[in-house]
This record gives C-alpha cells, structure tokens and sequence, in this order.
C-alpha cells in the first residue's frame, strides 16, 4: 500500500477487503456544521463497471449511445437496463448490441426519451491474470476459525488473526499504582528542586540562638622540627542574644591553651 503525500490518494496494489461497509463520508450538504452523510459502496459477487445516461429517439424511433472508447477493451459480458420516461406508454428495446463501442435502442413511438443503463464485467489485463472468485475454501490453517468470530457468536480465540501468546503477554501487564516517577530534570532554573520534609524542632520566640552544638574545629600544633602534632580542637563558646539582638555580657571567651615545648633537643636548621 502507498499513500501519496501530495494528493492523499491511497495506492493497494493486491485486493482491498473489508468486513464493514465501503463508503465514503461528508459534512451534510443540508447541515454541514451538525452532520456528516455517508454513502456506501454497492456489493456484486462480480468484478463489475457501471455506465448509464439518457437519450431520446428520433422520428423514426431509433438512437445510437456511444460508449468511452476504452470500453470493449475492459469490459466483457455485457448487461443492459431501460426505462421509458415521459407521459406516454411507449415500449423500447436493444435492437442491436454494443459494436465498436456502440449499442441501439428502439422505441415504438418516435421522440421517446430512454434512461440506459450498461453493466460489464471486468476483463483488464489485471483481471485475466488474476481472475475474481466470489466463493473460496478456507486454508488448512483457517478451516474452523472465522474472520469476524463475534458475529457468529464466536470467541475471541476462534478468530483468524488471535494469537494465544500476544493476548497472553498483554493481559500479563498490569500497572503499577505505587510506583513514584521522578520529576524530569533538564538542567534549567524549572527543574522542581527534592522536596524535604519539614523540621519537627520547636520555633525559640525568645530571640535567642537555639543551643545547637556547633562543628569542632580541627586545630594542628606544629612543632620545632615541622611535625605536626595531634592536639585536641578548642570548642567555641556558645553565644546568646538578648531580645534586642545584642550579645549577652556573660559570654566567656575561650581559653587557649599554650603550645607544648618539645623534649629533648632539637636542632634548628636555619
């Protein structure tokens, strides 16, 4: 199949088959803003071309219809229709067949007008090849399975197309409920930043500093020689405001401890 993607036009190159109707749809010609109107294709159990117009017989009740030139070149088992239309009761009848693309009609009364109808079967170069069969046997593969198993009451399973495995891995996948998708990140400044939760401190109205034990400092004594020695970190004091912001006096500063001498002698390279 090719769909031409400058006209629309929808190619198929083998037999085209539907279950439903063949139709084509519109917006109502009477309401197009409300309705659509639909018109379906005509069935046959042959591979059929239509042709039909009106003519009206001279004064000697004769008329010659001339059909596309193509039309013997395609056409084959030819099938004709009339009807008599006017105030008149007048008979009309084929008095000859299509020749070169032509046919006869007769009426028994002169200035009949006649509405003709032409059916032929297809015989194109494509037809001879592949010539049409209404009734088919089913292949081996498809004997007691149904193209449309709904409609004859049948299960899912009857159908040509079911497959055991496909319906089964679909019916496998159910979805998860619980699971939590994280937001996209993109790098940019809409990125929804980590959501944390709410601290279950309690607020100090006072005005003073909670009492949170603030991180020791890691101080390094360095001895004569360049080593460096493990000595403790000194612990800052902590500090509290008073309600107007301002240090409280009773603040103690830290006391520092004086380097430790080393032992022994050590010599001093200048």
């Amino acid at each position: 199949m090719r769909i031409d993607n400058g006209t629309g036009k929808v190619w198929v190159n083998g037999d085209f088959t539907a279950l439903g109707a063949k139709l084509f749809t519109m917006d109502h010609p009477l309401d197009p803003a409300n309705k659509t109107l639909a018109h379906a294709a005509i069935e046959s159990n042959e591979v059929m071309n239509l042709y039909s117009g009106n003519i009206t017989t001279d004064a000697s009740g004769k008329a010659t219809v001339s059909l596309p030139d193509y039309f013997e070149a395609i056409n084959k088992d030819f099938r004709y229709q009339l009807t008599v239309l006017g105030g008149t009761f007048a008979q009309a009848i084929i008095s000859k067949e299509i020749s070169n693309n032509k046919f006869e009609i007769a009426t028994n009364q002169p200035n009949v007008k006649v509405s003709w109808e032409v059916k032929g079967v297809r015989n194109d170069a494509r037809m001879k090849m592949n010539p049409f069969n209404a009734v088919q046997d089913k292949s081996a593969a498809q004997r007691g399975k149904y193209l449309d198993p709904k409609s004859h009451n049948q299960p899912e399973s009857k159908g040509f197309s079911y497959d055991a495995n496909l319906n089964s891995s679909l019916s496998d996948i159910k979805p998860s409920a619980d699971k939590k998708v994280a937001p996209p990140t993109t790098g940019g400044s809409l990125d929804q930043a980590p959501i944390v939760a709410p601290s279950s401190a309690k607020a100090d109205n006072s005005g003073s500093v909670s009492d949170v034990a603030p991180a020791k400092a890691a101080t390094k004594k360095v001895e004569l020689n360049g080593s460096v020695l493990d000595t403790p970190a000194a612990k800052p004091a902590d500090k509290k405001l008073t309600n107007d912001g301002s240090v409280a006096p009773e603040t103690k500063k830290q006391e520092v401890k004086p380097v430790a001498k080393p032992t022994g002698a050590q010599s001093v390279n200048g």
